[in-house]
């Protein structure tokens, strides 16, 4: 998903592509992404409102990092303050 500037306070229309396998279900695509040297996928761009894209999930979390932190998959300790 890739949402231009903020303009005001008004979010853009995302643009967003999907990456589709063909797999024939989770278990067959995790053994390909596992087992497979050079992965082959659909892409599609979706036309989706902000509100439809995060419809689609029942929970979304993402975590923004600078790049080379390294900080995936690490426990962290929240501070009170």
């Amino acid at each position: 998903m890739f949402v231009g500037e903020n303009l005001d306070g008004n979010v853009q229309t995302p643009w967003i592509r999907a990456v589709i396998s063909n797999g024939g279900g989770y278990d067959n695509v995790k053994s390909q992404i596992d087992n497979s040297p050079a992965l082959s996928f659909l892409e599609r761009d979706v036309a989706l409102s902000l509100n439809e894209f995060f419809g689609l999930f029942k929970r979304f979390s993402v975590v923004l990092t600078w790049q080379g932190l390294n900080l995936g998959g690490r426990e962290y300790n929240v501070i009170e303050g």
